[in-house]
Parts: C-alpha cells; sequence; structure tokens
C-alpha cells in the first residue's frame, strides 16, 4: 500500500508546532480531532483524555497507539529577581535544554517567551561555569519581558503551575532528514494518521483501534481507555539510534524487548514476517531504558499480547532527528500488518 508522505509530513509538521507537554494536551487533540474530521473520521474519548478511533476488520481486535503528550516543564516558583525555577515534565537530561528557547503557557491565558539557562550562563562572568552541576535547582528561565521583580512577572499573569513548553526548532531537509524537539512521539502519530487516510475504503485484515494517548511520557498512557475486545496492542513510538543500537533513521524498528519486558514473540515475529514479505528496511533491536504504551498497557493489568515498532530517531529525549524513509517504513508496516498480514499465531 502507497503511503502518502506529502499528508504524512504535513500532518507532522501541525504536531510539532503544537505545544502539548504532558498534562496540557488540549490545543494538540483539537489539531488530531481537525486532521480525523478531514478524513471523515470521528473519534471518541475516553475519560482520562485522548483520541480513540475504532474501525471494523476481520480477525483479533488490535490497538494501535503514538502518544501526543511531549517533555516540558512546570513553573515551580517565582524568584525575587523575576525569573522561574521549574521542574521536569517527563524524563530528560538537563543540559539538554540548556539555552532552548521556550513558552510559558499560563493558565490565565496569556503566553510569555523565554529561555532557559543555567544560574552561571556566562564564562565572562563566573570563574568556572561549567563545573556547575546540571540539576533542575540550578536552571532558570528568563523571560522575555520587562521584568526584573517577582511582582512584576506575577503582573503578567504567569503563576506557579503554568506549563512550559519547550521550541521544537523543527527542521525538514530536502534530503529527507527531520530534525525537531518532539519526535518522540509525534512521528508515531503522523505515521497513524497517514495509515488511517491510506486505510480508507480498504477492508482491513485486522478489526483494529487507533488511540492517541496523552499521558505516555509520565508512565500511564495505555493503562486505561482500552476496548474490553482488543487482543494486542502495538505501539507506535521511537526506535533509538545510537553506540549499541541496530536502529536506523531510514528504517521501522521492531523491538524485541524494552527496560521492561520482552515483546510477544509471535507478534513481533509477525512484524518480522510482513516486513520481509513487503519489503519494508526494517531493524530489530533491544531498549535497556526505555518503556512504550504497550507497556503501560500491561502493567495495568491487561490481557494483551504487545508489540513495538516505529523510526528510528537519534539522540531521543534531545535535539532529535530521523528520515522520512523511517516513518514511511513505519507506516507501510502497520499498514500492511492490518491489511495484508499474516496474523499472530498465538491462541
Amino acid at each position: 500500500m502507497d503511503i502518502d508522505m506529502l499528508f504524512l509530513k504535513e500532518c507532522l509538521a501541525r504536531l510539532l508546532r503544537t505545544p502539548s507537554p504532558t498534562g496540557y494536551p488540549r490545543e494538540v487533540m483539537v489539531v488530531v480531532e481537525g486532521i480525523l474530521r478531514e478524513l471523515g473520521i470521528t473519534a471518541g474519548s475516553p475519560r482520562k483524555g485522548g483520541l480513540l478511533v475504532r474501525l471494523p476488520g476481520y480477525g483479533r481486535p488490535l490497538l494501535a497507539t503514538a502518544h501526543l503528550d511531549t517533555l516540558g516543564g512546570m513553573v515551580r516558583e517565582i524568584h525575587s529577581d523575576g525569573t522561574l525555577s521549574f521542574v521536569r515534565v517527563g524524563t530528560y537530561m538537563m543540559q539538554s535544554v540548556e539555552g532552548e528557547n521556550c513558552t510559558i503557557l499560563t493558565r490565565k491565558g496569556p503566553r510569555f517567551s523565554g529561555t532557559i539557562f543555567t544560574t552561571e550562563p556566562s564564562v565572562h562572568i563566573y570563574d568556572e561555569p561549567a563545573k556547575l552541576e546540571r540539576k533542575p535547582a540550578n536552571y532558570r528561565v528568563l523571560l522575555d519581558e520587562r521584568v526584573h521583580k517577582a511582582e512584576e512577572t506575577q503582573a503578567l499573569g504567569i503563576q506557579v503551575g503554568d506549563f512550559i513548553a519547550l521550541d521544537p526548532r523543527t527542521v525538514f531537509l530536502p534530503n529527507g532528514f527531520v530534525k525537531s524537539r518532539h519526535l518522540d512521539d509525534k512521528a508515531g502519530a503522523a505515521c497513524l494518521l497517514a495509515v488511517l487516510q491510506a486505510l480508507k475504503g480498504e477492508t482491513m485484515h485486522r478489526a483494529v483501534s487507533f488511540y492517541f494517548t496523552i499521558y505516555e511520557e509520565v508512565g500511564h498512557g495505555a493503562a486505561a481507555g482500552i476496548p474490553a475486545d482488543v487482543e494486542e496492542i502495538l505501539s507506535v513510538d521511537i526506535g533509538l539510534v545510537g553506540q549499541g543500537q541496530t536502529s536506523a533513521e531510514t528504517a521501522v524498528t521492531i523491538c524485541a524487548k524494552d527496560a521492561a519486558s520482552p515483546y510477544d514473540y509471535d507478534l513481533t515475529e509477525t512484524l518480522v514476517r510482513t516486513a520481509e514479505a513487503r519489503g519494508i528496511p526494517y531493524r530489530l533491536d533491544v531498549f535497556p531504558h526505555y518503556g512504550s504504551d504497550a507497556d503501560a498497557a500491561l502493567n495495568a493489568g491487561h490481557d494483551l499480547r504487545a508489540g513495538l515498532i516505529g523510526p528510528g530517531v537519534f539522540a531521543t529525549h534531545f535535539y532529535e532527528r530521523t528520515h522520512e524513509e523511517g516513518l514511511q517504513a513505519t507506516a507501510r508496516l502497520l499498514a500492511a500488518l492490518l491489511l495484508e498480514g499474516e496474523g499472530s499465531s498465538a491462541t
């Protein structure tokens, strides 16, 4: 099946420019609902949030999931000089956001630009700023406003508990590379949307639900909201490209094991056979420091067979990079599994 890569990349661009740190889903859900409406698809929403699309088909019901939430921050304290301390939303190295532009999403409505710095940001002022411990207490958000006192910052409407969205800095290069924050997992979500577009009018090999979750980065995205008849869950998330990994940015990764558990042997074998039969470039890999929505579902006690696929992504939870060939391979594998796959041999 052909995947419309222009549509996939347009969806990815729309998702990436929409702020959605975990706990702040409203804007990105509106965007996804709009894309689904353009496709003539109506989505429901579980009580905890997210979006669920159910499509008819034959065979064991499968749920494909990708998450819309991203890394970010939340205002913890307003200092006497008007700067902000923040807590991390999601897990990342503090140095990965050093010098990054950000937006404070106030609960009162207005938004404000800022930059994340350490408390010793200049070699011209401080003796050994490189030796400063990179921990949250040593970081501040400097607002791009004329504020020099806590009261002046508060007067803008900024308060403790406001979300902080990191600038994605998205770049689509002519040679197919894509650089951006938050490819985890808006790349996976864009793949799901592209598959939904490609499946219009098709008779699927599997009854399938598409679940866009909003709490994956904090560990409980797909812990609830899964339809009772689902027998298999396939997380469409990121593959890890780097030292010691086999994943590649130009291929789909099929994960055999992550930090929590091996994935279902039969479902993993089905994914491998399907990729090989359709000539889809793939890599098998193991992720020792990684979890997914499939893990959240299993940890919550759902009786499911679980699998994980996704495009190879370099520098995950940092400023990330992938390639449109990896995105295409991921969408093709999911579509093939639903339309033409042999199905899990488990009974």
